[in-house]
């Protein structure tokens, strides 16, 4: 179980490093109240909230978030956007997908374009919010973050697709499918279909 939660922790640091990186290199945009990162890096949380589970997501949202945040390529806005991003597709796959279960690339395909959607109703409401406080004006933030946006909203579209399956494949390598079955992250699952079977009998 140690060494079980010792190397999740490592996939979990890789998605960091990862989610670090792109971080650093966002696109912004100029905006009244200072700039407007994009929050492409949300990519890598996303991705490991479908692949190993939500609380992985969320937690890997704060830590990159916060070193984004000291390295002065975030906000705290782009943290928050992170964390429900990933708690909003945690909830919408059950929090967790157990290694045990495949996930087809159809489905890979579908959850990373409603990912992308998510994230564009997500950061423009944000966006609309930061020009609320600014200066009342909010359809003006909403028309200059708007082409970033949509940018952001497709590269999650097709990138978290292959994370997901990149972050699965090193999670079936590390972690035993029974111990993923085991209570690490998530909700305790129930099969009663055996149960059901003997009801009926």
């Amino acid at each position: 179980m140690e060494k079980t939660m010792i190397k999740r922790a490592g996939i979990d640091l890789l998605a960091v490093i990862l989610m670090t990186v792109i971080g650093m290199f966002a696109f912004r945009t100029v905006a009244p109240s200072g700039e407007l990162i994009a929050p492409v890096a949300g990519m890598v949380s996303v991705a490991l909230t479908i692949a190993l589970g939500t609380m992985d997501g969320i937690v890997i949202s704060i830590i990159a978030g916060i070193l984004l945040v000291f390295t002065q390529n975030a906000d705290w806005f782009l943290v928050a956007n992170f964390i429900l991003m990933s708690f909003a597709i945690g909830w919408a796959v059950g929090w967790r997908v157990p290694l045990s279960r495949q996930i087809t690339s159809t489905e890979l395909i579908w959850l990373g374009i409603v990912a992308g959607l998510g994230e564009l109703v997500l950061t423009q409401l944000i966006t609309a919010g930061i020009g609320a406080m600014h200066d009342g004006n909010w359809l003006a933030f909403l028309r200059i973050n708007l082409e970033p946006t949509i940018l952001c909203a497709l590269l999650d579209a097709v990138f978290i697709g292959p994370l997901v399956w990149l972050f699965r494949w090193l999670g079936r390598q590390l972690l035993p499918v029974e111990a993923d079955n085991e209570q690490i992250s998530g909700p305790v699952e129930i099969d009663l279909t055996n149960k059901n079977k003997k009801h009926k009998n």
